[in-house]
C-alpha cells in the first residue's frame, strides 16, 4: 500500500465562513470579498482579502505516530498563519473610519473568543490606515487595517508494516 495523504486542516473556505457570518452580523453590513466582478455596491459595506494564505510557522512541527493493525500513521501538526486584510468602504470618510474602528475591535477583542472557539487565534492586528481611491469624479472613502491569525495544519499519512527485511552482505 503506498503512502497517501489524510487529511490537511487548514481550509480557507471554512475560515471566510467563520470570520464573515459573524463579522458581518456585529458590524450590522455586508462583509464581502475583494476584487471580485460584480455591479456596482451599496455602501457601506466591509471588504475582506486574504493578502498571505498561509505562512509556514517556526519548527518543523510536532511529529505524533499511532499504529494501526501493522500500519503506522504520522501527523505533522503545525501553526501557520494567514494574513487578513480588511477595507471598510463608504462614500462619507468618517463613516469608512468609523466601520473600520468596529471590525478592528471585533478582531482584537470582541470577536476574539469566537474566533478561538473555531480554531482561529488573533496574533496581530494592525493600525487602521486610510486606503481611499479616486473614483471617477469622486471619492471611494476606504480605512483599513490588516489581522494576522494562525491556526492549527494536520498533515497525516499512513505509512505501511514493513513486512520483510532482505540481510545480506553487499559484495564489492
Amino acid at each position: 500500500m503506498p503512502s497517501e495523504w489524510v487529511k490537511a486542516v487548514l481550509d480557507l473556505l471554512e475560515i471566510r465562513k467563520a470570520v464573515v457570518s459573524e463579522l458581518s452580523s456585529h458590524v450590522n453590513t455586508r462583509v464581502e470579498m475583494n476584487n471580485q466582478k460584480a455591479s456596482k455596491k451599496e455602501y457601506p459595506f466591509l471588504g475582506y482579502q486574504f493578502t498571505s494564505p498561509y505562512i509556514e510557522g517556526d519548527g518543523y512541527g510536532i511529529y505524533t505516530k499511532e499504529t494501526s493493525g501493522d500500519d503506522v500513521e504520522v501527523t505533522r501538526t503545525t501553526f501557520p498563519r494567514l494574513t487578513l486584510s480588511m477595507t471598510a468602504y463608504d462614500m462619507d470618510p468618517n463613516e469608512s473610519f468609523t466601520l473600520a474602528k468596529k471590525a478592528h475591535a471585533w478582531f482584537s477583542f470582541q470577536g476574539y473568543d469566537y474566533l478561538k472557539r473555531n480554531g482561529l487565534v488573533v496574533t496581530e492586528t494592525g493600525s487602521i490606515e486610510n486606503r481611499d481611491t479616486l473614483i471617477a469624479d469622486d471619492y471611494e472613502r476606504r480605512n483599513g487595517f490588516d489581522v494576522q491569525l494562525r491556526t492549527t495544519e494536520q498533515l497525516s499519512m499512513m505509512l505501511p508494516a514493513i513486512e520483510t527485511v532482505q540481510i545480506g552482505r553487499s559484495e564489492e
